[in-house]
């Protein structure tokens, strides 16, 4: 049996959107996509998933970690935000796998009481790539021994990059990877809770997260 994993979606105009790639990857890696709009409750969907991915998107509304906008904040949905914290709140209390991807990330760090810098000025290389997704911009450093080195590998890792925000001060969970200019690209806690800086979707190389995450969902529903 396919474990169902839970991958939030946004809305666009009339349309709820989600990464087709995002959507894809599970299915290609054993996995069972059920999407969840911005309009759900969270609760409701909680018991039917082995698995949660929390992809990529806009920016967070800083009030979530105590912040004013900054003048550079870009598009915020409150219904997206409303649901994804509360998944992955709901989603953290149960031990149930977890993965964020670069908002998801974000959002991550900050359901566990971190914050994030709203724009990252100078000092930090370009984390938003002007090249296509499928094409790794940037090195990151892997800490030995975590998950994701399990996952990865401990060697430096060449990833992809859109993001003009990023984790600032950590909260409850474990930095385990680096960029060169000291930005923090990954961030995990116990069991399988997993949040990624890059767009994993679109690196073959990184296909052992969403695999893990499934691998990690099936045991945890069994």
């Amino acid at each position: 049996m396919r474990p169902i994993i839970g991958i939030s979606c946004g809305k666009a105009g009339r349309h709820y959107r989600a990464s087709a790639k995002v959507v894809e990857v599970v299915w290609e890696q054993g996995g069972l996509p059920l999407l969840i709009p911005a309009a759900a409750d969270p609760e409701e969907y909680m018991d039917q998933l082995g698995g949660l991915i929390i992809p990529g998107g806009g920016d967070l509304d800083p009030a979530y970690y105590g912040q004013d906008p900054h003048r550079d904040l870009g598009v915020v949905e409150p219904d997206r935000d409303r649901l994804e914290m509360g998944l992955i709140k709901g989603a953290m209390a149960r031990g149930m796998p977890l993965l964020g991807i670069c908002r998801g990330c974000q959002l991550l760090n900050v359901a566990a009481g971190g914050d994030l810098i709203q724009d990252l000025a100078d000092g930090y290389h370009q984390h938003r790539q002007q090249a296509p997704l499928s094409h790794p911009s940037h090195l990151i450093k892997i800490a030995s021994g975590s998950l994701l080195g399990r996952l990865l590998g401990p060697d430096p890792l060449r990833v992809n990059s859109r993001h003009h925000q990023g984790i600032g001060r950590v909260g409850s969970l474990t930095p385990v990877a680096w960029s060169n200019d000291g930005l923090i690209e990954a961030i995990e806690g116990e069991g399988f809770i997993l949040g990624v800086q890059w767009h994993p979707e679109w690196l073959p190389e990184s296909a052992p997260l969403f695999r893990g995450l499934i691998e990690a969902a099936k045991e945890w529903k069994a």
